[in-house]
């Protein structure tokens, strides 16, 4: 029976909590990426998250996205200016634009900005 009232009391827990409590743990989201979720989408296709991370000693952000087509990037990883470092997904390879083969093995502190609902 108390396992059958804990199980309850988990279930009723999981399903209290709101959108807002789980992005308190989220980073905070700068006007540029704002401005970016706003949109929604950008010439490669529909934004469906977007991950910060170290890397190179530098905080960078991954916008993952569904691509339009087949051969399209599924990525771009910006640095905080809002430049572009490289796409290190996707493409016709499946390995991005190789201009950062190295983000897969240096990339480090993964958090979570946004996804979409």
């Amino acid at each position: 029976m108390k396992s059958i009232v804990y199980i309850l009391g988990i279930c009723l827990f999981i399903l209290g909590c709101k959108k807002e409590d789980l992005a308190k743990n989220k980073e905070t989201i700068l006007p540029w990426i704002q401005e970016k979720i706003n949109k929604g989408f950008d010439k490669g296709g529909e934004y469906e998250s977007i991950y910060s991370y170290d890397f190179n000693l530098k905080k960078v952000y991954l916008f993952n996205y569904k691509p339009k087509c087949c051969d399209m990037f599924g990525s771009v990883l910006y640095n905080e200016a809002e430049q572009i470092i490289c796409h290190p997904y996707g493409g016709i390879t499946g390995k991005g634009d190789l201009n950062c083969t190295d983000f897969e093995a240096k990339k480090t502190k993964e958090k979570l900005i946004w996804v979409k609902d």
